[in-house]
């Protein structure tokens, strides 16, 4: 074997230093193909968040006060009256909360609607 002479030494320290094609490649494109968001594109889409959230424990509601209502007929058929008597003022509580979040959705839903 030979030992490196000056010229083959150089040409492999420049093909460690960059790339094969690197100077001859075009740069890459920046990633923010959307553009910007405006605040009004921000604002728009927390409202549907918080819509779609409120639905979601709207829903939840609706069905733990048909589960607590068969629950507190149960109990009441068993003979255990006070127990049914405080699932069913859970129950009212739960309607009077689901009542609010229905208030809270319409105002979300008009305000969706104005942007």
């Amino acid at each position: 074997r030979r030992p490196p002479t000056a010229s083959r030494q150089l040409l492999t320290d420049r093909a460690q230093r960059t790339p094969m094609g690197a100077k001859n490649s075009k740069p890459k494109p920046s990633s923010n193909k959307g553009g910007t968001i405006t605040p009004t594109d921000r604002a728009i889409l927390d409202l549907k968040n918080s819509r779609d959230r409120l639905t979601k424990y709207r829903t939840k509601l609706d069905l733990d006060t048909t589960k607590l209502g068969v629950r507190a007929k149960t109990l009441h058929a068993e003979g255990n009256t006070p127990y049914a008597l405080k699932l069913l003022k859970l129950r009212k509580y739960k309607t009077q909360e689901a009542d609010r979040v229905e208030e809270q959705l319409l105002t979300v839903l008009r305000m969706v609607d104005k942007i």
